[in-house]
């Protein structure tokens, strides 16, 4: 019964059966019946559609000498929704008899699951008829609380919406049958849910999880995950190589420390605009760009974000190797690259470092840690802000309001340590006057010119117009500053 509830189809089918062999010589006709029936819903989880029918149609014969109607309603439904997978002529019919047999149960439970298997049916020729019947039984059960069949209405709905053309009712609708099936512990429901989503080709919105436990072994969670080995850590979170167990893959799982540093209302805010930073970014597909799997909170209460696991070393480590000026100006303009989409999504990164672009592979750059950097900036005096501050913008450091030229002069900084061996400023922006700011910024040039003789002129001047101290000084954007590489390299050949 249990790996039935949890969709577990072929560990269920395989106890059901055992069970039919220990009661073929003593057990009752209502015992026998009702494992047949239990072995045909294995079956039709198992696409095995013909071996679920022999079952679904014997166990309707042997049910007519037991007087349970549920029984025989249940005999029936397995037996009508067997012939529609099968496509079958006979599944109008079976149908009729599967409702007869639901109004003699009186049942409303049967109705609704009526409704499943004639919304199933209609769905392919008669979308319009299969979306209001589909309705009805998603409405029952999701005020009954049954989490499973609302869920599989949810998804029959998803698919009805798309023969409609309603791709945005269709993409709510599957995403909030996972959230169901999450909720309710169905882990294996959860992942086919994700197959068909990812079939179906609809977008996936960023999750939500909550509840799920963040265990350190893997005998103490089932569909949580299991933190493996720490990668790294900082003022505002740690990030583990974790397993997700409901995917069954291997996650970056950063959790946030913030109960600590803000009061409770704060909190809320940053989380909220995390979550729409997130969401923007969980959309993106890019190959510069991490993906975002989930935000979630943990059983505890705490909050974590689930991105893909990159393999590879930093680029602080590529930035020590011997240089290559090929490969130099094809890892920069991959990154800026990637970030051009993070900024079309309407997502600034603000805290790009060495540190957070690792090499995939070893090999090519992929942006990590963006979307959450500010939740240790609002609110935050200009000394106590998040990330790297000698990486951050001068409007960054000072609270002004950013847009991409910010991350443009991160990457600046980043040029300026590769090609010199350090960083152009080590003073920080409130101890700058004019007089100083002008100072430094001939210092650090003269700096960059003297230690750095392999880039040509030209290269070097639009590498430097990175770090300017106005914004209005930098590329206007970094698909601008993208397209000024290109633009050198063609003529350089």
């Amino acid at each position: 019964r249990f790996y039935t509830e949890t969709q577990q189809w072929r560990l269920a089918r395989d106890f059901l059966k055992h069970a039919i062999k220990i009661r073929e010589d003593w057990g009752t006709t209502r015992e026998m019946v009702r494992l047949k029936i239990n072995l045909a819903q294995a079956d039709i989880g198992l696409n095995a559609y013909d071996l679920a029918l022999d079952l679904a149609c014997e166990a309707c014969t042997e049910c007519h000498g037991v007087k349970d109607p549920y029984l025989v309603f249940t005999a029936m439904r397995e037996k009508a929704l067997a012939l529609v997978r099968l496509k079958s002529a006979e599944a109008p019919g079976a149908i009729d008899e599967m409702k007869k047999a639901a109004k003699e149960s009186s049942g409303e439970y049967e109705k609704a699951s009526a409704q499943l298997v004639k919304g199933e049916f209609l769905l392919e020729n008669n979308p319009d008829g299969a979306r209001e019947v589909l309705k009805q039984a998603n409405q029952w059960f999701a005020e009954n609380n049954l989490a499973s069949p609302a869920a599989n209405s949810e998804r029959l709905l998803a698919m009805t919406y798309l023969r409609l053309n309603q791709q945005g009712d269709a993409e709510a609708v599957i995403s909030r049958a996972i959230d169901r099936a999450r909720k309710a512990g169905l882990a294996a429901m959860v992942r086919n849910l994700k197959e068909l989503q990812s079939e179906l080709g609809l977008a996936t919105s960023l999750p939500i999880e909550e509840g799920r436990t963040l265990a350190k072994d893997f005998r103490e969670t089932q569909d949580g995950y299991v933190l493996r080995q720490v990668l790294g850590e900082g003022a505002y979170g740690r990030v583990y190589r974790a397993y997700d167990m409901e995917d069954h893959r291997d996650v970056a799982l950063k959790t946030l420390h913030l109960k600590g540093l803000y009061d409770a209302e704060r909190r809320r805010s940053l989380i909220a605009s995390a979550k729409r930073e997130l969401q923007a970014t969980s959309g993106i597909n890019h190959p510069g760009i991490a993906k975002v799997y989930a935000f979630g909170s943990d059983a505890s209460g705490g909050h974590y974000v689930s991105q893909e696991l990159i393999e590879g070393c930093t680029l602080r480590k590529l930035m020590t190797a011997e240089f290559d000026l090929t490969r130099f100006l094809d890892i920069l303009t991959q990154i800026s690259q990637a970030l051009s989409a993070l900024h079309d999504a309407n997502v600034l990164h603000r805290d790009l470092k060495p540190e957070n672009i690792l090499m995939r592979d070893d090999k090519d750059p992929v942006l990590v840690d963006f979307g959450i950097a500010h939740m240790g900036e609002v609110g935050a005096r200009a000394e106590d802000r998040s990330g790297t501050p000698y990486y951050n913008s001068p409007e960054q450091y000072f609270g002004k309001p950013l847009d991409g030229r910010s991350d443009l002069y991160s990457l600046g900084i980043i040029v300026f340590e590769w090609l010199t061996g350090e960083i152009p400023f080590k003073a920080m922006p409130p101890a700058w006057n004019f007089i100083q700011k002008a100072s430094l910024y001939r210092a650090a040039k003269k700096r960059m010119i003297n230690r750095d003789t392999r880039l040509p002129p030209a290269l070097r001047a639009l590498l430097w117009s990175l770090i300017a101290y106005d914004p209005a000084g930098r590329p206007a954007s970094a698909r601008e500053f993208s397209g000024d590489l290109k633009s050198y390299r063609t003529e350089q050949t």
